[in-house]
């Protein structure tokens, strides 16, 4: 037994089989454990410093895993040196600012106000190729569209639009929207979990009532129930079998906007008059843009 754990964790030219196998074993719990003890920075977004830390201590890993001549030891102190000093720079550069800069960087405006930032780009080695295919990555298609793109030290891009292009939101419509809630999971597999129910505040006859306007007549059909905002109730049945539910009046609502965007378009394609039909056209956009963000509210109704 003295002889394994010596090959296991000292230096030995001639290892048996189960001696590779427990030095991997216990090489993965030990720098596990190490990694663990430097803090979740490692695991993050990588900064420069970061992506040097990560190359090195794998590096010693894997040294250690393959030259038994070496003390697994020997690893797993080099591997904490450069975490715990890894570690201490992080604490510091929460302190000074200027370490910070060194450490991870400083992000870089590469458009500004719809303008590119040329000497910037050169600066941080963007090419407008580069520039392009980042802002595609962050759904802009359009240059037009920007107001400004940063640089930041991780690698990633930071878009902001312009105003005029932003998606309508319920403040812009100076709509007063209650704060959602975390959706959470009332039925699993049949089974009611309590606990969730009482989070939300709601109760058991709340779910079996609101189970049986939707049809359900066995709790056992339901593979997943879950509860959300304002006592809405989704769920997923056995079998696909979809539950029998009548319109209500938040649906009924949704039609009757619905039938005034008809009618908008309507009343512009007859008008003869440019100035009423653009006014038909406007009131008909901004009515559908309102539709679409209260149509979830009036689908759960």
């Amino acid at each position: 037994m003295t002889d394994l754990w010596s090959q296991v964790t000292g230096r030995s030219p001639d290892m048996t089989a189960l001696a590779v196998i427990l030095r991997g074993a216990l090489a993965y719990f030990v720098f596990l454990a190490v990694i663990r003890l430097g803090g979740s920075r490692t695991a993050g977004e990588l900064t420069t410093l970061d992506l040097v830390v990560a190359i090195t201590i794998g590096t010693i890993i894997g040294n250690s895993l393959t030259d038994y001549r070496s003390s697994l030891w020997i690893a797993v102190l080099a591997a904490a040196t450069w975490i715990g000093l890894h570690w201490l720079i992080a604490m510091a550069a929460l302190k000074f600012p200027w370490l910070r800069t060194i450490v991870s960087g400083r992000p870089r405006v590469l458009i500004d106000r719809g303008k590119i930032q040329e000497q910037n780009l050169a600066k941080a080695q963007v090419n407008i190729d580069r520039l392009t295919q980042l802002l595609r990555e962050k759904n802009v298609a359009k240059l037009a569209d920007v107001e400004f793109a940063i640089l930041e030290p991780d690698g990633g891009l930071s878009v902001v639009k312009k105003a005029e292009v932003l998606p309508i939101t319920p403040q812009t419509l100076g709509l007063r929207v209650p704060p959602s809630t975390l959706p959470r999971t009332v039925v699993a597999d049949g089974k009611v979990r309590k606990e969730n129910l009482s989070a939300l505040g709601l109760s058991e006859s709340w779910l079996m009532r609101e189970l049986h306007k939707q049809g359900v007549k066995k709790l056992k059909d339901v593979v997943l129930a879950q509860a959300g905002d304002q006592g809405s109730l989704h769920l997923d049945l056995k079998n696909d079998v979809a539950p029998v539910t009548k319109p209500k009046d938040n649906q009924k609502m949704l039609a009757v906007l619905k039938k005034c965007s008809a009618d908008l378009a309507s009343f512009a394609l007859e008008t003869k008059n440019p100035e009423a039909k653009e006014l038909y056209l406007r009131c008909q956009e901004r009515l559908n843009q309102a539709v679409k963000l209260v149509n979830p509210y009036l689908q759960q109704g």
